[in-house]
């Protein structure tokens, strides 16, 4: 089957940003309210890029969930990861707070865990793009993205445990498909996990270009709802 969906992964673990003139940045760039020029894809991504804030000023157009209200934003878990503010192996977000919340994925002793979070599903896109954060402490697991349609379900970025990287990273993707989809993140550590072990994501950001088909929980419900739309 052609692949529909394809993958544009930026890091942030080495950023240079610029200062300019207002107005000289490039088009690929977020113009910050004193010159300053960052990369368009590290706007409203729960980071001060700028310094002075502006970058996370106008996030209205964004879907974007921090986790500190319940409910989950309008995020989908069908199982595993809990909401919390401290785990052990792990005592703080991404902004080094000690009270703020993320969602972390512990271990179950003689059992595999697993846990998933989805989107909400989103039309069809070439320029939908979602930045979070994510902490891995385990060696025996993994994190990964997929991207579900009807037809398929596509891996679109993966994080081994191997090395073991205790550290708040921030992962940038892209994604481009011709039909509608749902987005997964999807942790999974395995039955021989030491009680410290954790894996941890946070701060979610889905950019303009990541529509939500109306009143539409699942991809599953498209199919549903076409089978009854044609139904004689």
């Amino acid at each position: 089957m052609t692949r529909l969906l394809t993958l544009l992964l930026s890091s942030a673990l080495s950023l240079e940003f610029i200062t300019a003139p207002v107005g000289a940045c490039l088009s690929q760039e977020f113009t910050c309210s004193q010159g300053l020029c960052v990369p368009k894809d590290r706007e409203c991504d729960f980071t001060d890029n700028c310094g002075d804030g502006s970058d996370e000023e106008d996030c209205s157009r964004y879907k974007r969930c921090d986790f500190e209200e319940t409910g989950l934003c309008d995020l989908i878990q069908t199982s595993g990861w809990t909401r919390t503010t401290e785990v052990p192996g792990l005592k703080h977000d991404h902004t080094n707070s000690t009270s703020a919340h993320f969602l972390s994925l512990s271990p179950v002793r003689g059992n595999t865990a697993t846990a998933d979070l989805s989107s909400p599903v989103f039309l069809p896109s070439q320029t939908c793009q979602m930045s979070f954060y994510h902490y891995s402490g385990a060696k025996h697991g993994a994190l990964q993205v997929l991207v579900q349609t009807l037809d398929e379900s596509t891996e679109m970025w993966k994080h081994s445990t191997q090395p073991r990287m205790e550290t708040w990273q921030q992962t940038v993707i892209q994604f481009s498909s011709n039909h509608s989809f749902q987005v997964v993140i999807q942790g999974q550590l395995s039955a021989d996990s030491e009680a410290s072990e954790v894996l941890a994501i946070d701060d979610l950001s889905f950019s303009p270009g990541c529509l939500t088909v109306p009143g539409t929980a699942t991809i599953n419900n498209i199919s549903l709802h076409r089978r009854d739309k044609f139904r004689p």
